[in-house]
């Protein structure tokens, strides 16, 4: 005779709007102390902020994107009252292996003692920080660093994937790997500046500047100027005409505007000839961070079925 102990992971819907939609939780932090590891909160948009996390056990964290515009960005074709799932602060510290944080704005995002963790299609608005950690990986995320400084600080951050992402900054200051992050991969994001060592790049767009560092890999990236270095194959330099919104944003919203123009150099320059930027690649960014979950926004059905009969949707 055999005893089974089945752990079945469970989903917590959460709102703080107090408009008498029936959730799980109105905090974030009840949410959070209250569920088992494995399981999911997931998080109405909401025009207030659900204050900060700081994670500790495995934990999947789910919004529904941000800076959403449906006249900027009509393919959205979304009903979410153009609110955001919006967080102080999120850390992941030791215990919280194989968390994934998705779909949500975060003002700062901190990845410390921890390996294995995930985001991904997140805004991140004032820096991320990655220390003493192994693959803490970052996917169609737009990382932001409002004041002077990097937009992703890792120090002893090793085997990190960084993928399909935005770095923005005054200062123009994107990544910094202290000189002691190895082994790390960046491949189809748009860069301004990066200082690391032994560290791969590929299909990468560089709108200003370069990355400084030894011993790195450099290949089938755009620059829009600068020369080659040592390291680097099949890149190519002073590019023009590649995004359909740059230098001049226009009426483009904030993420559209990375899309390559039609005759862009970045087509098919990367490597096995698929796209620079962060619209290539085998997981291409996402508009406003809108999670994949199917989403149902509006239900047209028949008020009576007949017992027996269909009822069509």
């Amino acid at each position: 005779l055999q005893t089974y102990s089945v752990l079945s992971q469970m989903s917590h819907w959460v709102s703080n709007r107090n408009d008498g939609v029936e959730v799980d939780f109105t905090n974030a932090q009840a949410a959070y102390n209250t569920a088992l590891p494995g399981d999911t909160l997931i998080f109405y948009p909401s025009p207030y902020s659900y204050g900060g996390l700081t994670i500790d056990k495995e934990i999947h964290i789910i919004g529904l994107g941000y800076k959403i515009d449906t006249i900027s960005q009509p393919t959205l074709g979304i009903r979410t009252f153009l609110q955001t799932t919006i967080f102080d602060q999120v850390a992941l510290n030791a215990g919280s292996e194989n968390s994934t944080i998705e779909s949500i704005s975060i003002q700062i995002y901190n990845v410390n003692n921890v390996n294995n963790t995930t985001i991904r299609r997140c805004e991140i608005r004032e820096g991320a920080g990655v220390s003493n950690s192994i693959a803490a990986n970052f996917y169609s995320t737009t990382i932001t660093k409002l004041d002077n400084g990097w937009s992703l600080n890792m120090i002893d951050a090793d085997n990190c994937i960084i993928a399909n992402c935005i770095f923005t900054s005054p200062s123009s200051s994107s990544v910094n790997g202290n000189g002691n992050s190895t082994n790390n991969i960046f491949f189809n994001n748009i860069i301004y500046q990066g200082y690391l060592n032994n560290c791969t790049f590929y299909n990468n767009i560089f709108p200003i500047y370069d990355i400084i560092g030894n011993m790195n890999e450099v290949t089938n990236n755009i620059y829009l100027s600068g020369t080659p270095g040592e390291d680097d194959f099949n890149n190519i330099y002073g590019a023009t005409n590649v995004f359909v919104g740059y230098p001049t944003q226009g009426s483009y919203s904030f993420d559209t505007r990375w899309q390559l123009q039609s005759n862009s150099p970045a087509i098919g320059a990367g490597v096995d000839g698929e796209d620079c930027g962060i619209f290539g690649g085998p997981n291409p960014y996402k508009l406003s961070g809108i999670h994949s979950r199917p989403l149902i926004y509006e239900l047209t059905a028949p008020v009576y079925v007949p017992n027996g009969s269909d009822l069509n949707i």
